[in-house]
């Protein structure tokens, strides 16, 4: 399963934007000693398509953004990762479509 694209479009977004309607909070992720905890990130789930994302703060990784973990348990999606395949999906409907026209006019 793939993310969705509520999902692919937050991802990179600055951790500010506010997560899309089908993320549960799922909890957090804390380090540092108990006197000088450092919360890192805020971990999402998405109840459409499965995917784990997270809230990140600026001592997360990557600082600040919202980072994707697909289902499929891919490490991270990068947000230039989920802008190509926005494209190559755009790319592969437009050869669809050429196909499909191309056979109705022969």
């Amino acid at each position: 399963m793939n993310p969705c694209k509520a999902c692919m479009r937050l991802n990179g977004q600055h951790s500010e934007t506010r997560p899309h309607g089908d993320l549960r909070l799922e909890g957090t992720g804390v380090f540092g000693t108990p006197r000088e905890p450092i919360r890192r990130y805020v971990q999402y789930r998405c109840h459409t398509c499965g995917s784990w994302l997270r809230q990140n703060t600026e001592r997360g990784d990557p600082a600040g953004l919202w980072s994707l973990q697909a289902p499929s348990g891919r490490a991270s999606v990068t947000r230039d990762e989920t802008l190509k395949d926005e494209h190559a999906g755009r790319a592969v409907e437009w050869l669809k479509n050429t196909i499909e026209s191309a056979k109705g006019t022969g």
